[in-house]
């Protein structure tokens, strides 16, 4: 891949030149020298500007595809790449759930790429004719999440009738699944589908949080888990309804289910002011400018965007765009914000920075892991995120990158309550006693992971699109985290048997799940097992006859060359030339076997009986890295000298605020190398423990400070 490093030169004063944002995106349209050209003239030829705002154009479009409509207008009209607030929206909350469309892709994964087109086809046919009718009747989609939907009715543009156009919404989407999905013939047999949808009316609680490498739209609150409920009350083919809802209706026919909760059957079609304008619709001029804003608009969407979605994502021409892959799903269900946002009042802004002390954080967390953030959705008892390792993009270890990214997340959510408590200030110290023995933190999470196959891919219709997983293992994954207890992990048995080896689990009691007729039988993780106990081989003196019995040689065949030559390299080593040796090759290959055996070849050259020719005795430090810290820097390098300078009895998080061990890190250099203890502050970026900077450490790593000029007025 080129990399192409550019330089903005000075613009005169007369002249408005190229932004950075939008130097930035010239390198993504344009080739590197009329890039270089376009800066040095501080313009855009003429002939360039046209394609450069059709690129531009076509970026936003396809962005917004991915977006609700609410946060598009906004971010159009005032573009803020990474903006962070909230705000109450007052409106009524479809959440429409879809029930048989489980059986039909695990039916359908069998069948493989004929299996994953059909299952594409499929549900791209249901989503667009449930979306045509939210927007019919003026609603905004918010989330797709496997098999559920969750749509909007905004008073703002739908005034005192979003009620009516919501309810109205949902019994339109119960008869077009009676006429077209009810039943489906596939490949693999028929298949009968329903659909449960419940509606509620109230004042919701909008949040935009994340940073700049994402921002998720979190629609929370009371009001939220209301919605949920009705959805859960209804049965297949039913539309249930809160009494806040049907207060506002006009000549509803409804039937009462539960106390609050009801079931309508028919609603005349309401009254609708007409649709707002398409805010796609932009001005086709191809001025500087105008290409400026564009670039900024670009800028803007991109955050909402799902982290790492590749390019033909993004391409309007390409359908049915899904596939059948293995994908570990963590769900984690984090609660008790709806009574923070009762404490913050009426400060939406302060609620979104509440919110966002939690997620930022969690994000940050699953991001160092290379997972995603999928999306964060509704759900009876508080809110949940639908973290994904394996999709859009894979690696070996997905499914122990989740259990590592759950288990920091359990620790993590210590951190952030201690910045809410700090953001809420007096409304939560005057609302909680932390004395008291029924004492709770502001948030409590649960999680459930599971491994297995899924179908992935994007999802949508004509002008909406959403990036999502579904099938029997992301609602097992769901399940999983229902059944959990605060702050615990639950793995299923695939999870298990995959990091058993890497992570200290204990066995949970069988459980009856919801929607499986068998028993699951689960496991608590606990910790990641100690770094020494995995690794191969664990710290030992070489020179103790007492190992010679565990250090018994097999025959090795082959790699004579390479072997002489780390022998050779290690015994120059241990008499004092430093040497650091990299053996590169193919997962499989022999590389341990390999370190093995020169190891033991090294420690017997330490019990040679001419003093001579014998080795001076050794200690082996070794460590183990995962391919998720490879972005880490040092990282191969912390676990030994963590080891060497007696830091390993240490947790990470003690470390990272152990300001006290400078002295104690300083003693241990001095007794092993005395002429780098002048050095050892350099110690801090590759331990990863706070140190402060003296002047010898300033001059290593910045430089000499430059002399300020001097001047004498004679």
């Amino acid at each position: 891949m080129a990399m192409l490093f550019l330089t903005k030169q000075p613009q005169q004063e007369d002249s408005m030149g190229i932004s950075e944002v939008l130097a930035q995106l010239l390198q993504e349209y344009l080739q590197p020298e009329q890039v270089v050209q376009c800066l040095q003239d501080g313009d855009v030829p003429a002939n360039l500007r046209v394609t450069l705002a059709h690129e531009l154009r076509r970026s936003l479009s396809a962005s917004a595809a991915y977006i609700p409509s609410r946060l598009v207008r906004a971010q159009l009209i005032e573009p803020v790449p990474g903006r962070i607030r909230g705000a109450f929206w007052q409106g009524s909350l479809l959440f429409a759930d879809l029930s048989g469309f489980t059986a039909l892709s695990q039916t359908l994964s069998v069948l493989g790429k004929q299996g994953s087109e059909e299952v594409s086809a499929i549900i791209n046919q249901l989503f667009d004719a449930l979306v045509a009718q939210v927007t019919l009747y003026q609603g905004m989609l918010l989330k797709f999440g496997g098999d559920a939907l969750t749509a909007f009715f905004d008073t703002e543009t739908l005034g005192p009738g979003h009620a009516a156009a919501a309810t109205c919404a949902a019994l339109a989407m119960q008869r077009c699944m009676v006429d077209m999905f009810a039943t489906l013939e596939t490949r693999a047999g028929t298949f009968r589908l329903g659909l449960r949808v419940g509606v509620h009316s109230g004042k919701v609680f909008a949040a935009e949080v994340g940073d700049l490498s994402h921002i998720e739209l979190v629609i929370t609150g009371a009001e939220v888990n209301r919605v949920a409920m009705a959805q859960e009350i209804a049965a297949p083919g039913e539309v249930v309804i809160t009494t806040q809802t049907a207060d506002l209706l006009q000549q509803p026919q409804l039937e009462l289910r539960e106390d609050g909760f009801w079931h309508i059957t028919s609603l005349p079609d309401p009254d609708l002011p007409n649709p707002a304008p398409d805010p796609m619709l932009l001005h086709r001029e191809t001025d500087l400018a105008t290409l400026e804003r564009l670039a900024l608009r670009v800028m803007a969407l991109r955050p909402y965007l799902v982290r790492g979605l590749p390019r033909r994502f993004f391409l309007s021409s390409v359908t049915e765009i899904g596939e059948f892959r293995p994908v570990t799903v963590l769900f984690v269900n984090f609660y008790n914000f709806s009574y923070l946002l009762e404490l913050v009042g009426d400060a939406p802004d302060l609620a979104a920075l509440v919110l966002n002390a939690y997620y930022q954080r969690a994000q940050t967390v699953v991001h160092r892991y290379d997972g995603i953030v999928n999306k964060v959705d509704m759900y009876t008892h508080g809110d949940k995120l639908m973290i994904l390792f394996g999709a859009p993009s894979a690696h070996e270890d997905d499914p122990l990158r989740s259990v590592h990214c759950a288990l920091e997340l359990k620790s993590m959510v210590t951190e952030a309550n201690v910045e809410i408590v700090s953001l809420l200030g007096y409304s939560w110290t005057s609302a909680v006693d932390p004395t008291d023995s029924g004492y709770r933190p502001p948030l409590l999470q649960r999680s459930g992971i599971n491994t297995g196959a899924v179908f992935a891919g994007r999802v949508g219709g004509a002008q909406r699109y959403e990036y999502t997983v579904m099938g029997p293992a992301v609602n097992l994954s769901a399940r999983l985290m229902s059944a959990a207890q605060d702050g615990m992990v639950l793995l299923s048995p695939d999870t298990r048997i995959a990091v058993e080896h890497q992570i200290v689990v204990e066995q949970h009691e069988p459980l009856k799940l919801k929607g499986l007729t068998e028993l699951v039988l689960p496991a608590c993780a606990l910790q990641v097992m100690d770094e020494m106990s995995t690794a191969s081989p664990s710290t030992r003196t070489g020179g103790d006859r007492a190992d010679t019995d565990r250090l018994e040689p097999a025959l090795l065949v082959g790699r004579e060359t390479e072997f002489d030559r780390l022998v050779a390299e290690g015994i120059d080593a241990l008499r004092g030339s430093g040497r650091v040796l990299a053996l590169i090759g193919e997962a499989g290959i022999g590389k341990t076997r390999l370190s093995e055996e020169v190891t033991t070849r090294l420690f017997e050259a330490t019990l040679g009986l001419d003093d001579d020719e014998a080795l001076p005795h050794f200690f082996i430090y070794s460590s183990e890295c995962q391919s998720y810290e490879q972005i880490t820097p040092y990282f191969a390098t912390r676990a030994p000298l963590h080891h060497l300078l007696r830091l390993n009895r240490l947790s990470p998080r003690t470390l990272q605020q152990a300001t006290s061990l400078v002295s104690e890190i300083e003693e241990r250099v001095n007794q092993l190398s005395p002429h780098m203890l002048r050095f050892a502050p350099l110690l801090t970026d590759i331990l990863g423990i706070p140190w402060d900077e003296t002047p010898a450490h300033q001059f290593i790593k910045h430089g000499p400070t430059p002399r300020p000029s001097a001047r004498i007025d004679c």
